[in-house]
């Protein structure tokens, strides 16, 4: 049980721990970071990394102009989900199969958060 649960901490903090901040843009005067989403709590830290990459970039200092979230594209799930009832005519005797399959797509927009900054 112990190793069950040191194995999922594991696995989240390598799926989710591991995100970094990304420089969209960069210009002599500022720049633009993007996140995968404005948080700042464990495992990813997420802002606190931009800060950090924004405050590399601009040592002298920097004033964040803008922020937002923005669409990156889409992610489409198909699901299909199919059911069999065996139909008897007389107990005991099975005469067939009763078959409904029913299927479903949801389409749901991919985001990052940017971070807009300008250099002091």
């Amino acid at each position: 049980m112990r190793y069950g649960v040191l194995l999922a901490a594991l696995t989240t903090f390598i799926l989710v721990g591991c995100s970094s901040p990304r420089m969209v843009s960069s210009t002599p005067d500022g720049g633009c970071v993007a996140i995968a989403d404005n948080s700042n709590t464990w495992p990813s830290y997420n802002r606190r990394k931009a800060l950090d990459m924004i405050s590399e970039k601009c040592p002298g200092g920097y004033k964040i102009v803008r922020e937002e979230e923005v669409v990156t594209g889409q992610t489409t799930t198909n699901n299909t989900q199919r059911d069999a009832k065996e139909v008897p005519i007389v107990k005991g005797v099975i005469t067939g199969v009763s078959e409904t399959t029913k299927r479903t797509t949801e389409v749901h927009d991919r985001t990052e958060y940017r971070i807009y900054f300008q250099k002091n």
